[in-house]
Parts: structure tokens; sequence; C-alpha cells
């Protein structure tokens, strides 16, 4: 990019530069078409020369990088000749009336981004040439009422981002705007309906809940971020662009019922080419709600709680080309679902609760060139069926679902086969298939094998060991040893010599050893058909078992 600069002196502490207009040179946002004057680090529009720029025919005149906390009458009467003016972000404070006197040519003023709290009656009165006056994020609280009818040809006001609650509906009828942006302006309530010749209305995130006032002639409806839940929008039949996410609604209905709808009644216009209803409460989209949006292009059903579609919900937008239905709460899509979107392109399916994604699922949708269906439960896909039929298939994302690497692995291999590339990942501390978290066979045995290591019991020895333990524990000791030489043997020895205490203690062992021998009889047939069943338990816990028994 080449950019021509001519300085100009003006007095003895700055200077101007004439910039020759470029294809590529952008101010704010604004596309500049014809050759300016940038004049920056000025203390007052005093010290700009007017002459220069009557002499070099300039018609944009654009004030950068000063502070003029006050415009005052008169003083920019000598640039007459200019129809576009800058004065964004220079901390102008106040503008007083009079202070565009003589600016006759004027066709476009740019007042965004200064620290004006109000607007005052006769601001704008010689200014019959204005089209555009933006005066969009500044503190503005309060417009005079009749301030704007000195500016009879306006047709796009621009008052964004300010601190207005209340607005001259009157004023606003008198005049023939065809663009107004009063968004993020916490509006007490507004009706437009008398514009007739308004075709774009922003008012996104104005705390309106009820739109009764609408003009059923706009063509861009911006409605985002407000209290919404119940609209009627059966009659706008020129709207093509229409943006209503971030609200409250719960229902999406038909025209058919239009009288006793309680949520969203669609346009039936055959023109609307982009809606946007995400971020609601959107449970129930009944069968027949986009009926008559054939020419829809973009549909955003995003961040909703759907849980289900009717197959037929899609059938007549064989238009579409995006359609985002990711973070709901869908479980599964019924055969036909998409049969008849002929031209989707981009389909977005991510953060559901998706288990299963049938191989005719996308069969029809021969133009699919984005595919997303991450953060699901799905655990097979069918890579290379998919690449067979859609042949535009360019991107798989399929990130956040329960996936095996080999699983995963031959996915890819399937879809690469058809030039088709699966977005990678971005997770690296564990087990992953290019960044995509995964868990391959292997680590799956690994772990089996550690855990049987720590549970297996020894079934050949199992009787010797429950033997083993037997003789080894207190009450054998006891039986054995111990009981000879108690007090109540010695007693019974001597009481009973006769009777000898040797057969007594030999048939309490034979009693006891019987009764352990069923006990472990019972836990080793138990213990048996179980590992036989689900594997193994741990040995110590056996053993615990049987020393808990014995002792």
């Amino acid at each position: 990019m080449q950019i021509f600069i001519l300085l100009l002196l003006v007095g003895t502490s700055f200077a101007c530069s004439e910039l020759l207009a470029t294809t590529n040179y952008r101010h704010y946002g604004y596309h500049l078409q014809d050759a300016a004057i940038i004049c920056p680090n000025i203390s007052s529009i005093e010290t700009i020369d007017a002459r220069y720029i009557i002499q070099l025919n300039r018609s944009v005149l654009i004030v950068t990088n000063s502070t003029l906390t006050t415009l005052r009458p008169n003083e920019l009467a000598p640039f007459s000749t200019i129809n576009k003016l800058f004065l964004s972000k220079i901390h102008i404070e106040e503008i007083q009336p009079g202070a565009f006197r003589g600016l006759t040519m004027l066709e476009e003023l740019y007042l965004d981004g200064n620290e004006l709290t109000r607007v005052l009656k006769g601001v704008f009165n010689s200014l019959q040439k204005l089209e555009v006056l933006d005066l969009s994020s500044n503190r503005i609280y309060q417009i005079e009422e009749g301030t704007l009818l000195g500016a009879s040809s306006l047709v796009k006001l621009d008052l964004r981002d300010n601190n207005i609650s209340e607005f001259d509906e009157d004023m606003l009828e008198k005049l023939k705007l065809e663009y107004l942006d009063l968004s993020r302006n916490p509006l007490k309530k507004l009706s437009v309906e008398h514009l007739s010749n308004l075709t774009t209305l922003n008012l996104q995130q104005t705390n309106l809940s009820h739109f009764e006032g609408l003009n059923p002639a706009v063509e861009v409806l911006k409605l985002s971020g407000n209290h919404v839940s119940q609209l009627n929008l059966s009659n706008f039949s020129s709207i093509y662009f229409l943006d209503l996410s971030r609200n409250d609604i719960t229902r999406v209905v038909s025209c058919q019922k239009c009288d006793s709808a309680n949520g969203l009644v669609l346009t039936q216009s055959d023109i609307l080419k982009s809606l946007n209803i995400s971020v609601n409460s959107i449970v129930t989209i009944e069968n027949d709600a986009f009926n008559n949006l054939t020419s829809l292009m973009v549909l955003d059903l995003s961040r909703n709680n759907i849980t289900s579609l009717n197959p037929a919900v899609f059938k007549n937008l064989m238009d579409l080309h995006y359609l985002n239905l990711s973070h709901n709460s869908i479980k599964e899509f019924q055969y036909g679902t998409f049969n008849h979107l002929k031209r989707l392109e981009t389909l977005d399916i991510s953060n559901n609760q998706l288990t299963d994604l049938h191989q005719y699922t996308f069969t029809y949708l021969r133009r699919l060139s984005h595919l997303k269906f991450d953060n699901n439960q799905i655990t097979s896909f069918d890579g290379d069926n998919l690449g067979d039929y859609h042949f535009n298939l360019r991107n798989v994302s399929l990130n956040g679902n329960p996936w095996k690497c080999e699983d995963l692995a031959k996915i890819n291999d399937a879809l690469n086969a058809h030039v088709v590339r699966i977005t990678e990942g971005s997770t690296f501390d564990k087990e992953n298939y290019r960044g995509i978290p995964c868990t391959s066979e292997k680590h799956q045995t690994q772990n089996l094998t550690a855990l049987n290591k720590t549970v297996i019991i020894p079934i050949d020895n199992f009787s010797e060991s429950i033997n083993q333990t037997v003789q080894n524990s207190g009450l054998s000791r006891f039986l054995n040893e111990d009981f000879q030489k108690s007090r109540f043997a010695k007693f019974f020895e001597k009481e009973h010599e006769g009777c000898g205490v040797l057969v007594v203690v030999v048939l309490l062992q034979i009693v006891i050893c019987c009764l352990l021998a069923f006990i472990a009889y019972l836990i080793f047939n138990f213990v048996k058909k179980n590992s036989l069943k689900y594997g193994t338990r741990r040995s110590s816990q056996v053993e615990i078992m049987l020393q808990n028994s014995l002792n």
C-alpha cells in the first residue's frame, strides 16, 4: 500500500498531513474513499489554517490524537467546503449551539468515542445536508427535544453505547431515518412503528422485554441481549436478517397459531436469510415453525434446552448453508432430520448428549464441508462411509468424546484417504491421539494386569492355605496346648480322673474342625464361583475374612 503525504505548515507548532485516498485505508472502521486532511495533536480548531484545505480542494477533515473539550460557535465555519468531518475520540465534553454553523456541505459527522453527556437543541440546525450522524460511545443521557430536526436529511443515526433511557419519539417520526442504532442503552420504552423508511434497527442490550411498536417494513432487526419471551413477527414480510439471541424465548411456533402463541412467532417471509435464536431457553420447536423460510441460509439454535427434533422440522430449508445445534441436550437425531438440507455446508452438533451417529445421518448432505460433533458421548464413527458420499467435506472436529486411540487412528486414516482433515486437539498431558484424549486397548490391558496382580487368588493351593491358616490360628493353639494347661482342665482332671481330659479335648477339636471345614468350604465355593464370573477378588480380603471367622 502506498500513501502519499504532503506536509502543510499550520502555525508554528504542528503540521497537518494530506492523505490521498487509497482503497486499503481505514479510519476507526470507516473506509476512506476521498483524499483527506489529517490534523493530529491540536489544542484548538482555530489553529488549523482552513486556507490549505480550500486550496487543495479537500472534502474530508480528520482531527486525531487531540484534546478538544469544547466545540464553540462558529469554530468550524471556515471549513465550509468539507462534506465529512471526523472528530472521534478527542475528549469532547460539550458542543455549544452554533458549533457547526457554516458547514452547509457537510454530509457525514463522526463524534463517536468522546465524553458528551448532553446534546443541546440547536447544535445541528445548520446541517441541512447531513445524512450520517455518529454519536456512539459517549455518556449521553439526554438529547433535548427537537435537537435533530435541524438535520432534516438525516438517514443514519448511531447512538449506541450511551446512557439514554427516554427518547423523543415525535422527533424521530419527523425524520427520514433508514438506519437507527440504540443498542446498549437503558431504554424504558420505544416505538418506531411510524418510521416508514426504517430498514435497519438495532436495539441490542436495551433491557426491553416488549417490542410492540416495530415497523413491519424493517429489513435488518437486532434484538439480542434483552428479555424477550413473546414476539409476533408474522407480518414482517421484508425482513432478511433477524437476531434474537440471548433472550428468554422458550417456544418457536408457526403462524397458524399466531393468536394463541406464547413464544416466538416467526415471520413467514420467504426472503429471510439469517436467523439467530441462540442462547435462549427454547425447549419446543413446532414442526412447521420454519415452513415458509425457504430462503434461509443461516440458522443458529445453539445454547438452548432442545432435547429432540422432529425429523420434518427442517424440511423446507433447502437453501440452508449453516446450521448450529451445539450446546443443547439432544440425545439422537431421527432418520431424515437432515435429508432435505441439500446445500448445507457447515453443521455443528457439538456439546450435546449424542451417543451414536448412524451412518445414514448425513447421507444427503452432499455439500457438507465442515462437521463438528465435539464433546458428546460418541464411541464409534464410520469415517470411510462419510468420505465416500461427501466429496466436499474438508474438516471434521470430534474432540471430547470417549474414544479408543485405535478407533481414532482408524477414523483419521479413513478420512485422510478422502482428503478430510481432523481438527487436532490441545491435550498433551495424558494419553492422546494428535492432541485428542483417548484410551488405548494396551493401556486398558496394562491396568487390568496390574489389578490382577493384586487380587489373584491361588485356587490350586487354596485348601492347603486354609489348613495352614486353621493350624496357625489362635483357636487351634488353645485346643492343642493352652486348654490342657487351663484351670478348668486341671479341675476336670482332678474331679474326673476316670474320664480323661484328652478324650474331651479330642471331641471338641473334631467338632470345631468340622465347623471350620464347613465354613472354609462355603467360602471356597463362593470365591471360586465369583472368580470365574467376574475375574478375581483381592486375596488379602479373603485372608482377612478367614482370620475373622477363625479368631
